[in-house]
């Protein structure tokens, strides 16, 4: 495939001439617009994302100017991590891979907590209506799901209670509730 000529068409070009050119540009705008989406040629979805490809990795946050929103990858200890930055100061920069968990408790054999580095409270386990939060709740949970399960059979809880230490399902004679819990301490 040739190369993108930019230089055409002059306002002096034959249009029979310069065709096979400019043919040949949009050919080449075509491919390489392929390597991340799906092709302007494409039958269905065509301009869609596929995958988007980071070629510079960067070793600072990009240093935005002004509030605006950037992803890109910087190296942390000689790998490329994906960050989020949502503004122009440093430390509205969030690291998306490979994070660790920044503290885990078992809570009573069956309910596990874990908060993560952008501080959101994930509690999940098992246990009979109500669940109480442990270590102070969640401001507000955020996302919850919950299956509940009575001598074997999975049937759909119904929340009928939720506070910011305690979760609360319809509950049919002591069954338990497996539950996920997504929120902010």
């Amino acid at each position: 495939m040739s190369a993108y000529n930019a230089q055409i068409p002059q306002s002096n070009d034959d249009p029979k001439v310069s065709q096979s050119q400019i043919l040949g540009n949009f050919s080449k705008l075509n491919a390489d617009f392929d390597i991340d989406h799906r092709p302007f040629t494409s039958s269905t979805n065509s301009g869609f994302h596929r995958k988007i490809t980071f070629q510079d990795v960067l070793v600072g946050n990009p240093g935005l100017s002004e509030p605006l929103s950037s992803l890109y990858t910087k190296l942390v200890s000689s790998n490329p991590e994906l960050f989020f930055q949502n503004n122009s100061a440093d430390s509205d920069a969030f690291q998306l891979t490979n994070l660790t968990v920044t503290s885990t408790a078992n809570v009573d054999g069956v309910d596990y907590q874990v908060i993560t580095p952008w501080n959101l409270k994930i509690q999940m386990g098992f246990s009979a209506s109500p669940i109480t939060f442990d270590n102070g709740g969640f401001d507000g949970p955020l996302l919850i799901f919950s299956a509940l399960v009575s001598g074997g059979t999975a049937i759909n809880p119904i929340v009928t209670g939720v506070t910011t230490t305690q979760l609360t399902f319809t509950d049919s004679g002591g069954s338990t509730v497996h539950y996920f819990v997504i929120g902010l301490p």
